[in-house]
């Protein structure tokens, strides 16, 4: 036998087979990356889940990320890897705080989601996002309430799925707009905290475009954020229409306190200049 042909056989006796290199594949390789039209257009490059631990886990770092009122931003979210990872974490410290009593188990974990943001500026990225997010949630609270012999409760589920949907926004962190030119908006889920020996958290959202968060603006309790009018060339014809239109005034109104579980919901009130209410 030549050398040749010696060292292919050796060559292929040590190669492994084809489906033990897929399924080593698919046990140890992540996708970073979806098209390279998406890389060479957006940049769009995931992190891998190592670097997402050892980040997580930098000392003085991961002791506060898991505290559930910690509120984290990531602007660019992608698939939610990050908040996904600190959401995983925060239901396992719930669960061991409040595991044999469901009601306070809800309330901290919707505490623990209203506090993670996300800003993606890709579409399908924001609904893959929400539902990675949403399906930690509802698998976490499902077992729960499974090992206490109780159903999960549909109010609970369907304001998790509220709030995901206000805190993963599409737009784009740089220009701080969403793709139709106006205001990326988050909604703060501002806790009672006179309030806060109750089994179940009290919140009033509360909105802020993300200008109004980086020139640190605080807006009242309920504030509903109002779209900056995107500029337009006037003409003469919208100038006769405007003139022949009379002003009306129209009624503002604010969102309401209450139950974490019951932001789905979506109350409001009407709210005057001089402070009142028509409740």
């Amino acid at each position: 036998m030549d050398s040749k042909e010696q060292k292919h056989k050796q060559a292929a006796a040590a190669k492994p087979k084809r489906s033990a290199r897929i399924e080593s594949a698919a046990k140890t390789d992540e996708l970073l990356i979806k098209s390279k039209h998406r890389v060479r257009q957006h940049g769009e490059v995931f992190t891998p889940r190592s670097i997402v631990h050892k980040m997580i886990d930098q000392p003085g770092l991961q002791e506060d990320i898991i505290q559930i009122d910690t509120r984290v931003l990531e602007p660019s979210v992608g698939e939610g890897v990050f908040l996904v990872e600190i959401l995983k974490r925060r239901l396992e410290k719930i669960r061991e705080a409040y595991g044999n009593d469901l009601t306070r188990y809800e309330s901290a974990a919707l505490v623990a989601l209203s506090t993670l943001y996300g800003i993606e500026l890709l579409e399908d990225n924001v609904q893959l996002c929400s539902m990675n997010l949403y399906q930690v949630f509802h698998d976490e609270y499902r077992n729960v309430a499974m090992q206490l012999g109780k159903k999960v409760r549909a109010n609970v589920e369907k304001s998790a799925m509220k709030i995901i949907s206000v805190n993963i926004a599409l737009g784009d962190f740089l220009t701080r707009k969403a793709p139709d030119g106006k205001d990326i908006v988050l909604s703060e889920w501002r806790l009672n905290t006179e309030k806060s020996r109750r089994k179940m958290a009290r919140v009033t959202r509360t909105e802020h475009s993300l200008e109004d968060v980086f020139q640190r603006v605080t807006q009242p309790a309920g504030y509903r954020h109002k779209a900056r009018p995107v500029w337009q060339q006037t003409t003469l014809f919208d100038l006769a229409e405007t003139a022949a239109e009379e002003p009306t005034a129209q009624p503002v109104y604010r969102y309401i306190e209450t139950a974490i579980c019951d932001v789905y919901r979506e109350e409001m009130e009407e709210y005057h200049a001089d402070g009142k209410s028509d409740r």
